[in-house]
């Protein structure tokens, strides 16, 4: 099974590769390089003592900085989907980790950073 590290290796140069064939256009890759990476922690102990769940915490992440579909917009023509995601302003910078608030069991608004640890890295 193919590693990361032979990921990260060999996709620039397949990409280069198929960017000479004649029969493609425009080839172009998500794969990001050398790309911010922040790796959340949860202090376990501390989300079950304020009926935090590491689903919840999940689901948080995701509705904010996922693809989360939340409608379907229908016109004559065409069907759009309806995205829901963090302001452009707060998706490149980590330090907007510590105003996330997920809701516990209880019903209340909790912060994130009193629940979990931020580990700033890049994938390689």
């Amino acid at each position: 099974m193919p590693t990361p590290v032979l990921l990260y290796e060999w996709s620039p140069r397949f990409e280069a590769r198929l960017r000479t064939l004649p029969a493609l256009v425009d080839v172009v890759s998500d794969l990001r390089l050398a790309s911010p990476r922040v790796n959340v922690e949860i202090d376990r102990d501390k989300a079950t003592a304020v009926g935090v769940t590491a689903d919840a915490i999940a689901n948080a992440l995701f509705s904010a900085y996922g693809n989360r579909q939340v409608s379907t917009i229908n016109t004559a023509a065409n069907e759009y989907y309806v995205i829901l995601e963090v302001l452009p302003e707060y998706q490149s910078d980590p330090d907007v980790l510590s105003k996330l608030y997920i809701r516990s069991t209880t019903g209340n608004l909790i912060p994130l950073a009193s629940v979990a640890r931020f580990q700033r890295g890049w994938l390689h």
